[in-house]
């Protein structure tokens, strides 16, 4: 966990400056974190969900509903374990934290909910 907050505050230096695509991997890579690492006994995939909108609220002015009913909710599973294989899979324990991609199947899935979310409020 204290390399993960170290990490974080890497990578949040200077984040108001940088654009919104950024912000929303960045919330991905947080929420992944929790979902490949499991640094707590239960709860991971909430405080995943938390740290997305956390990140997102800060930076991007916005938040997402992650899992709101059943059917988001057994997509943002499927999608999270999809992320861990894929984390396992190539050894991601061994590649530099900035060149990690597994996280970003997930930053698909919040930017379509942002998107949904905006269309929802211009009509």
């Amino acid at each position: 966990m204290k390399k993960f907050l170290e990490k974080y505050a890497e990578d949040t230096e200077g984040a108001e400056e940088r654009k919104r695509i950024f912000h929303i991997d960045l919330a991905a890579k947080y929420c992944n974190f929790f979902v490949c690492f499991h640094p707590f006994e239960d709860d991971n995939g909430r405080l995943g969900c938390l740290r997305v909108n956390a990140i997102l609220l800060k930076y991007a002015g916005t938040v997402v509903i992650v899992g709101g009913n059943a059917a988001g909710k057994r997509m943002y599973i499927e999608e999270a374990v999809k992320a861990n294989k894929e984390f396992t899979k190539e050894e991601y324990g061994d590649i530099p934290w900035e060149e990690q991609t597994s996280h970003r199947r997930l930053g698909a899935v919040i930017l379509q909910k942002i998107l949904q979310q905006m269309w929802i409020l211009e009509v």
